[in-house]
């Protein structure tokens, strides 16, 4: 495992290299939790980051799935069609492999933010079943502890030392849940939850909180909620 760290008062960024997908199929490529001070440059701590992730004011495309989620000050979002979108603290972005995306705080303000980035045979499903309808967009999920839980919880296990294959297993576990509360907030985002959706992500949740750290079957999901993931989006509405 090459382990790039990044960790003090305000800042805890780390990169791994794990050889193996976990049972889970969720793999941690990297994660962090920074405070973006205002006035300062962004992000923190160039000198330390790959290329591709220091470009991320100008303009980047990344290999993996990555979600952002910011709990405290504001800034944009650009996306690859040059649409540029406010974000404020209660805010995610879910930015899909290789597409074009660009933000920062605002330097007035700046922003505190947690991410991980993640791919395997977990992600990847989720983004063939067209899983988040929001995709490389701002979503405003408001500032659920839940979420924040899940990242501190990641942080935690960035710090443990544990062995590599232990640490790989619990970064599987905790990201596929924290996917399934993305699905969930980013459909409560859209619109009034129905049942039997409302039912069905509910057993999600549970499962994945159930099987953090085991070995998880996704392939089971949409047979244990009678959905697929596309499903999840509230019907159109029209006039």
């Amino acid at each position: 495992m090459l382990e790039l760290e990044v960790d003090d008062i305000n800042a805890l960024v780390k990169y791994f290299n794990f050889k193996r997908e976990p049972t889970c199929g969720s793999r941690c490529i990297d994660m962090g939790r920074v405070f973006s001070q205002p006035h300062t440059s962004y992000p923190p701590y160039p000198e330390k980051l790959p290329l591709v992730y220091k470009e991320v004011t100008v303009g980047r495309q990344l290999d993996e799935l990555h979600l952002v989620y910011i709990d405290s000050g504001s800034g944009w979002y650009k996306n690859s069609a040059g649409d540029e979108f406010p974000v404020s603290a209660g805010t995610a972005l879910l930015l899909y492999p290789n597409v074009y995306h660009s933000y920062a705080p605002d330097p007035n303000e700046g922003w505190s933010e947690f991410w991980v980035g993640t791919n395997g045979s977990y992600p990847q499903w989720l983004i063939e079943e067209d899983a988040f309808r929001n995709k490389n967009a701002p979503t405003r999920v408001g500032l659920y502890h839940g979420l924040a839980d899940d990242f501190q919880q990641l942080c935690r296990v960035a710090l443990a030392k544990h062995s590599p294959a232990t640490k790989s297993a619990l970064f599987g576990g905790i990201i596929n849940r924290t996917l399934g509360r993305m699905l969930v907030l980013a459909k409560a985002a859209e619109g009034p939850v129905r049942l039997p959706d409302d039912e069905a992500v509910r057993r999600i949740i549970a499962y994945f909180d159930a099987n953090v750290e085991a070995a998880m079957h996704t392939a089971q999901l949409p047979e244990m909620t009678r959905l697929r993931y596309h499903q999840f989006s509230p019907p159109s509405h029209t006039a």
